[in-house]
């Protein structure tokens, strides 16, 4: 079988650059070095990029570190989980800890606003994804901005980690607000965004307050050298950042057009990935396996996440001679079968 195109890592197929690539093959010469355990250069990259006090963030091992170290230092006893979305959060509440309450998103799909306006009484501390992940529900920034200020005794711990494909992040974001919101905290990640997910790097924003306990609970020198001389390259490089975002929107509404012509239900949350729904008399197991055995890896999404109900695959965003690729297989299939 020729060597798979695959569809289902939600990654940036444009990163990492030619300028990171250049970067990782000097940067060997000098892992002997230890890193500077204070980050100051990369701190100063993710500042200048997000526009944030570099007072107000702290680099992370991946955003599940930075959802590790909030759960941890918040510790709280309870919480509610919008499902179904990433597992990531679920994995941290448990290992501190949390009793967690499950609760599902409207319809099976959406973020309900007076529920969870309703939910955030009753706990000191919530984890959303914005836009979520697998199903791209989305709370609009003012709404949410809302609901944090009208609730100043629970910490929202938001991840902005699919938000950040989108060529309306700079207007999207509540990143800007944790110096403002003492109960608002942000999470990210680089792996996807800069396509380096095995340098597993990242970013939490908060408060002044909320940074000085995190970086008292991560361990020094956790962020390697390597991290540290490709964030600075990437960051630096916000043109570049630009036309990859406006190149995978092109692809994506153009995907988004072919699958619709498929006959599926397409959604799409304006990030790296789509929601598609198969039409009826097609089974999202047998597809996923016609497509792998096709060189295609597609995530099945009615394995992945059983809360959805009906037969529904996630799609990444991939250069355009590869979606064009998958639409010919899908096609064949759907016609075919």
């Amino acid at each position: 079988m020729n060597k798979i195109i695959n569809f289902s890592e939600n990654r940036n197929v444009y990163m990492p650059n030619v300028k990171m690539q250049l970067a990782l093959l000097k940067i060997y010469k000098k892992i002997f070095e230890y890193p500077d355990y204070k980050n100051i250069d990369v701190n100063k990259s993710i500042s200048k990029y997000f526009g944030v006090n570099k007072n107000n963030l702290t680099v992370t091992n991946g955003s599940l570190e930075g959802i590790n170290l909030l759960v941890n230092v918040l510790s709280e006893k309870e919480t509610t989980l919008f499902v179904p979305t990433f597992w990531g959060y679920e994995d941290a509440l448990n290992r501190w800890n949390y009793i967690v309450n499950k609760e599902l998103l409207a319809g099976e799909m959406n973020y309900d606003i007076e529920e969870i306006s309703q939910k955030v009484k009753k706990h000191k501390m919530l984890i959303l994804c914005n836009p979520n992940n697998p199903t791209l529900s989305y709370i609009p920034k003012d709404s949410l901005l809302k609901i944090i200020c009208e609730n100043p005794k629970c910490h929202f711990i938001i991840d902005e980690t699919m938000l950040i494909f989108d060529e309306n992040y700079e207007t999207k974001t509540v990143s800007k607000k944790v110096e403002h919101y003492n109960n608002l905290s942000v999470v990210v990640s680089f792996s996807k965004f800069l396509g380096i997910a095995g340098l597993r790097t990242g970013a939490l924003f908060s408060n002044e307050q909320m940074i000085s306990k995190i970086k008292k609970t991560i361990i020094p020198y956790s962020f390697g050298k390597i991290q540290q001389a490709i964030i600075p390259i990437a960051l630096d490089d916000a043109d570049y950042l630009s036309e990859t975002r406006r190149l995978i929107t092109n692809n994506r509404e153009k995907l988004c057009d072919d699958l619709s012509k498929l006959g599926c239900s397409v959604i799409d949350g304006h990030t790296n990935f789509v929601l598609v729904r198969l039409p009826k008399n097609i089974d999202a197991n047998a597809i996923t396996n016609y497509l792998y055995k096709n060189g295609i890896e597609v995530r099945n999404v009615k394995e992945s996440y059983p809360e959805l109900s009906g037969d529904w695959i996630r799609i990444s965003i991939q250069t355009k001679e590869n979606n064009e690729v998958l639409i010919k297989r899908m096609n064949k299939y759907i016609y075919d079968v």
